[in-house]
């Protein structure tokens, strides 16, 4: 009898705590109202899918209509922006999370939010990134200091909603892909990304273990052998015992500023395990590095490897740049591409301050929704239990900067 009481009350605990949870969570929707979501001042964008279809699949794509708002009167005088097309998830570790990340596909090249016209856009969650700020940041950095002219994705944050329901604060960045207003090379070029998951059409994993995918799907098997043997001989030249002659075969400006946007807001990403970009130019017969991509768990923002610590060299630990890194040239390079931009990088944290000022009023009404603040949630930080506001996590990553910084100009002055 004790038992079967024991057992009847475990299961009205439970019930009560999911009722409990569950009325938290509405309550706080319920306190976002349009008029709300449009006074935070940032566009709104409404994605309507046919017979409102769940989107389920990051292979399926669902036919939608998209609709782009700048303030409530354009939105009750159905003054917006239309697009018709259609969406599917995407990612990897982002899409197992609660707040979906999706990419768009429109049925004709527009420019969205005064961005260069494309047919394909992300829509980004950041959901792992408490502050919004980090990847942006990465981005102002690599298109504004730290730009050796390689094309930077154009951002725009917008709030969302899916199907009439709110979603939150999101990111639309251009998708990184070759392509007249994107990445435009000469005929004969092609673009690859480190990534670990091999899950796309081509893939290999180069002699020195580098996972490759081509990002584009869409080529024979004869000429991604071809392009995969240029790529493969340009790792032997970075792995030769004397590699003084790489720069022959590489771009030097742009793989140290790729090293330097990387270790500076050392990304645990970039130590070529995912989403590191790199093109090979037909023309100039040269491997550019980057565009760089996901730093959204950079900046002190990675329990993982202690990344969250400001101290200690990353990059230079692994794979390419391991390699790199016994080339004196490719040092001094480092050095003296620091010290003529660090002053702009240090100027540079204003920068943080005016985009979160902005974020605020959709990052507080993201977080009725989600419930991050305060809470655990992967990856996570040390002191995350007492950060229980959205200024507090920004004042994290500032300070994690300001520290990361004063190491950063102590280790390369020291080469």
């Amino acid at each position: 009898m004790f038992k079967k009481n024991s057992a009847r009350l475990y299961i009205y605990l439970l019930i009560l705590s999911l009722l409990m949870i569950g009325f938290v969570f509405m309550s706080g929707k319920n306190q976002i109202t349009k008029e709300r979501v449009f006074d935070c001042g940032l566009p709104v964008i409404f994605i309507e899918t046919d017979g409102e279809k769940r989107i389920k699949s990051k292979e399926q794509y669902v036919d939608a209509d998209f609709f782009i708002y700048e303030n409530y009167n354009s939105y009750e005088n159905s003054k917006g922006s239309k697009y018709r097309g259609k969406i599917r998830g995407r990612g990897n570790t982002t899409w197992t999370f609660r707040k979906k990340p999706y990419l768009a596909k429109l049925n004709e090249e527009s420019s969205i939010l005064e961005m260069p016209a494309a047919q394909k856009w992300t829509i980004r969650p950041f959901m792992t990134d408490k502050s919004k700020v980090r990847d942006a940041y990465a981005t102002f950095i690599a298109a504004k200091i730290l730009n050796s002219g390689v094309w930077t994705p154009s951002f725009k944050f917008v709030n969302l909603y899916l199907n009439n329901n709110f979603s939150g604060l999101y990111c639309i960045y251009e998708k990184v892909e070759q392509g007249e207003n994107r990445i435009k090379l000469p005929e004969g070029s092609f673009l690859f990304v480190v990534n670990s998951r091999m899950n796309k059409e081509w893939n290999f994993r180069s002699t020195q273990g580098v996972p490759f995918s081509l990002v584009d799907n869409y080529v024979p098997e004869d000429k991604f052998l071809y392009e995969k043997g240029i790529l493969q001989s340009i790792e032997d030249q970075i792995y030769l015992p004397d590699n003084s002659k790489v720069f022959d075969f590489i771009d030097k400006d742009s793989f140290v500023d790729w090293y330097l946007i990387s270790e500076f807001s050392k990304n645990r990403d970039s130590n070529f395990i995912a989403s590191c970009f790199m093109y090979f130019d037909s023309q100039k017969q040269k491997l550019f590095m980057g565009p760089v991509w996901d730093f959204d768990i950079a900046f002190g923002g990675s329990h993982m490897d202690k990344n969250y610590l400001p101290e200690d060299s990353w990059i230079n630990k692994f794979h390419w740049y391991k390699e790199l890194w016994r080339n004196d040239e490719f040092k001094s390079a480092v050095k003296h591409r620091w010290n003529e931009k660090k002053e702009e990088l240090k100027n540079s944290f204003s920068y943080m301050n005016t985009l979160a000022e902005k974020l605020a009023p959709s990052a507080e009404i993201d977080d009725l929704v989600w419930r991050t603040l305060g809470r655990k949630q992967w990856p996570h930080t040390p002191g995350y239990k007492k950060r229980k506001t959205y200024d507090s996590e920004v004042n994290y990553v500032l300070d994690w900067c300001g520290k990361r910084y004063e190491w950063m100009d102590s280790f390369i002055n020291s080469l």
